[in-house]
């Protein structure tokens, strides 16, 4: 370390001035270490605290993902829940079915099935389907294949590729590729069969007795059927002793009064003001994953169904 000068010693002695430097350089040098010393230390304290916090976040994450895949109760619903959750990790995701062949006629994706490993390919029409390389949009020159195993097949694979600012944390998508084959639904349907005629409850379509719905239509109540079953779902997760409290003494609205107001406003706002058709899915959500189809279980101050 360069020495300090010390304080101002202009009016002494060359030789008393040359005893004071050398005096104020030893404690420098000793203090100076010290505040190196003390310095490493909480520097290295910082950083543990900082990648400690980093992987309880990601476990927290991945656990969150997990519990929601494992709630999925449709093929696309389950697709929708695993593409939000490799967004965490990359840029870009998408879902391949392997049942496509314009997908399997592609080498990277044949290796990947084959193999049932993870594959890093380049994003070009010697390696990629043509119209996975027409859909890549990012700077970076290669993509991730991640296999979802179905039994002794890869059912599907999860692409993911970085984007300007960002890369592709493979460790974290390995992980949840395997969550994803553990709780693939053992559906034959593909996400274009979801979209089937919905006829909300007789009860709940304010005295129509069926809705004719368009296309348009349809994809908002599946909208919302989506949206109802990952809000409750997270209510559940979180709060899951105030769940198991709730149903016991019957008072699940008075605990849970928060988060069921917030979902139910949010829903009332984006669904059932702007679809006349719209059933409430919400309420119907609410008693049947945390009320396990007890109404009662809510308790008397629970306002009902909204329509």
């Amino acid at each position: 370390m360069k020495p300090c000068v010390m304080p101002s010693s202009k009016n002494l002695e060359p030789e008393l001035r040359q005893l004071f430097q050398n005096a104020w350089n030893s404690y420098w040098e000793s203090t100076g270490a010290q505040l190196r010393e003390l310095w490493e230390q909480q520097l290295e304290k910082a950083l543990q605290e900082r990648f400690t916090a980093a992987g309880r976040s990601l476990t927290r994450q991945l656990n969150h993902a997990a519990r929601r895949l494992l709630l999925a109760e449709s093929f696309s619903e389950w697709c929708a829940i695993l593409l939000e959750a490799a967004k965490m990790f990359c840029g870009r995701a998408e879902i391949f079915d392997t049942a496509d062949r314009d997908i399997m006629s592609a080498p990277a994706i044949a290796t990947v099935v084959e193999t049932k490993d993870t594959v890093v390919a380049m994003k070009s029409a010697s390696e990629l389907p043509a119209k996975v390389c027409d859909m890549a949009e990012s700077g970076h020159d290669r993509c991730w294949l991640f296999p979802i195993e179905k039994g002794s097949r890869t059912a599907a694979i999860l692409y993911a590729e970085g984007d300007s600012g960002e890369g592709v944390d493979r460790d974290a998508l390995e992980l949840l590729a395997l969550l994803a084959s553990a709780s693939l639904p053992r559906l034959t349907a593909r996400p274009a069969a979801d979209l089937v005629q919905i006829e909300p409850d007789d009860s709940a379509s304010s005295g129509t007795s069926q809705w004719k719905l368009s296309r348009k239509e349809q994809e908002a109540h599946l909208k919302a059927l989506r949206f109802v079953r990952v809000l409750v779902a997270e209510i559940r997760l979180f709060e899951e002793e105030s769940v198991r409290q709730g149903r016991q003494n019957g008072d699940l609205y008075l605990r849970l009064k928060a988060g069921l107001d917030r979902g139910r406003q949010d829903f009332d706002r984006q669904f059932l003001r702007t679809w006349p058709s719209m059933a409430d899915y919400y309420h119907q959500e609410v008693i049947r994953t945390l009320a396990n189809d007890d109404v009662a279980a809510m308790g008397l101050e629970y306002p009902g169904a909204m329509r």
